[in-house]
């Protein structure tokens, strides 16, 4: 596994205050690189690599999104249980894992995203597909 794909942490015991990041996917911890830096000096920071990232193609196929909801749920409840305050911060699909985790944890007081997959650019063709699908007309 190349090292720039490894999960980073700075835990600070007394920080009231803890930010979570959350890559896309194919992605990793490296894509938040330049944002450790601009975090608060007394706030915790915890970036996780989602399960079968950084490594084969192969472990990437045995995972799947429920593996990394769980993943994200667990680092989002640990860091709930020792700071009051606790952000989330995703970048595309870790976006949507972030919203996602926002309605389950009520130490959540803010979500950082970038790149939200939700903007639809729906085709022509594609809306008449899916009606007809929708009406049973398509073979």
């Amino acid at each position: 596994m190349d090292a720039r794909h490894k999960s980073y942490s700075r835990l600070l015991p007394d920080s009231r205050t803890a930010i979570l990041f959350v890559h896309g996917i194919c992605g990793s911890p490296a894509f938040f690189e330049d944002f450790y830096t601009r975090v608060p000096e007394h706030w915790s920071i915890r970036s996780l690599l989602l399960a079968g990232h950084g490594g084969s193609t192969r472990d990437f196929a045995r995972t799947s999104m429920d593996t990394w909801k769980d993943q994200v749920r667990k680092e989002t409840e640990a860091l709930a249980k020792t700071h009051e305050t606790v952000i989330l911060a995703g970048h595309s699909m870790g976006s949507l894992l972030s919203i996602g985790q926002s309605f389950e944890t009520e130490n959540i007081k803010g979500l950082f995203l970038m790149a939200v997959p939700l903007k639809l650019h729906p085709r022509p063709i594609s809306v008449l597909h899916s009606t007809m699908t929708a009406l049973g007309l398509n073979r």
